[in-house]
């Protein structure tokens, strides 16, 4: 390549062009991010209704100041499926639990669950369940919500719950970071077509 044929290249390579084909390397890098990320949701997590899964996005945006950076962003809870998804965070970091009106968790048992793995009581019980259940002591001093009509316990009451950290978002983020500079590599070198 003489170098007015450089030259040339350079003129005809603009600064948009260049954007674009950065940004196209950022973007495979966030979908792929989003789609690690919801494989070890699936095999980290247990996996009832499926809105955790769905409620991961991925994007790219323009880095706040108006520099010529990008940020790549990696999301879990909001809406998916029509529903709130709050509990993302708690298991990304794990964290204590605690009632937020009365005493007690209930956490359910095998009858209180549909076949699908979800509380059949998912609102308060004084609304939906008022009089099905009483609460029964068991030997060991734990306590129980038991279906009147059936004698068969339902839920366990506890006053909090620890749950521990199982991260899904992270070991995806962390898997994709180090591939991110070869990619914008190959994009410069695709835009400047050398």
């Amino acid at each position: 390549m003489t170098p007015a044929q450089l030259v040339a290249k350079l003129r005809a390579t603009t600064p948009e062009k260049v954007a674009a084909h950065v940004k196209k390397a950022l973007v495979a890098s966030a979908l792929e991010m989003e789609g690690q990320a919801k494989r070890n949701c699936r095999r980290v997590l247990q996996m009832r209704t499926g809105r955790l899964v769905g409620s991961i996005t991925s994007g790219v945006a323009p880095a706040p100041g108006g520099k010529a950076a990008w940020d790549i962003n990696l999301r879990a809870g909001g809406r998916a499926k029509g529903a709130d998804v709050p509990y993302a965070a708690i298991h990304e970091y794990g964290g204590t639990i605690r009632p937020k009106n009365g005493a007690y968790l209930r956490i359910p048992l095998g009858a209180a669950l549909t076949t699908a793995g979800v509380d059949r009581f998912a609102t308060p019980l004084r609304s939906t369940g008022a009089g099905l259940f009483g609460v029964v002591k068991t030997e060991r001093g734990s306590l129980l919500l038991q279906h009147r009509p059936s004698g068969v316990p339902w839920y366990v009451l506890v006053p909090q719950v620890r749950m521990p950290a199982r991260p899904f978002m992270r070991p995806a983020f962390d898997e994709v970071v180090p591939k991110i500079a070869g990619r914008v590599e190959t994009a410069l070198r695709q835009a400047l077509s050398f």
